[in-house]
């Protein structure tokens, strides 16, 4: 996680290196569309035990290609080879909450240039910085929560 400082003086966390870029440079405007949080496509988080969670996400991810729906899931590094999905993100460590809070924001610009119209997110537990992380997944994801 980065602490930079815009040119107008004002105090920013970022949490990726297109935050980092346009606070370098200044926040202007147009950037406004850039930066927002939620993604394209519908984000879904689904929380609970991590075996629960996988055949949850990979049930899904299958009904949703059948009805021919461009498909992702978003996974820590510990438990990316619980998915099925064709298209799997590696959004950063569990044990290193600094790489997923640096991985977010463009994981979820990625998967708009991808096209991808339905994604599923593993929760992120804890206090400190998985709490911000999952506020900021929360306000990505409209707050669409399953819970297993």
């Amino acid at each position: 996680m980065f602490k930079e400082k815009s040119k107008n003086g004002a105090g920013y966390e970022l949490y990726s290196k297109r935050w980092l870029q346009y606070a370098k440079n200044g926040w202007k405007k147009e950037n406004d569309l850039v930066l927002k949080i939620a993604p394209k496509g519908d984000l879904v988080i689904v929380e609970g035990k991590k075996q629960a969670v996988a055949e949850t996400i990979n049930h899904l991810t299958k009904m949703d290609a059948e009805a021919g729906l461009k498909t992702a899931v978003i996974a820590s590094d510990e438990n990316l080879s619980l998915y099925d999905a064709d298209c799997k993100i590696n959004i950063g460590s569990r044990e290193h909450e600094e790489s997923i809070a640096a991985n977010l924001y463009e994981v979820l610009r990625e998967m708009d240039e991808m096209g991808v119209q339905k994604m599923y997110s593993e929760s992120f537990a804890g206090g400190g910085l998985g709490a911000a992380i999952m506020n900021r997944l929360l306000k990505a994801a409209g707050h669409h929560v399953i819970r297993v």
